[in-house]
């Protein structure tokens, strides 16, 4: 009974070992993909007046919207190219 618990100790301490290293790669995970997004969109500026942050939160959703309208269209366009050379 004795080397039940001991083993099911040192089970219990790789898995907290694994679970750190899993948070750690994580954390950097989560740190490359802030990072990412921050050079896609751009930083958003630290300012105190609200008005000022709230139109470029607006334009650049409407940087992203437009993206993906200009996306879509852009599909649909060599989908139906592509299906005229089919037949």
């Amino acid at each position: 009974m004795n080397n039940f618990s001991v083993r099911e100790t040192d089970i219990l301490v790789s898995l907290r070992r694994e679970k750190k290293q899993l948070n750690k790669e994580l954390r950097k995970s989560q740190a490359r993909i802030t990072d990412t997004t921050r050079d896609i969109f751009g930083e958003v500026p630290k300012t105190g007046n609200r008005v000022a942050l709230f139109t470029n939160l607006v334009g650049n959703g409407m940087a992203i919207y437009q993206g993906v309208r200009i996306g879509n269209s852009l599909i649909r366009t060599l989908s139906l190219i592509f299906r005229k050379r089919r037949k």
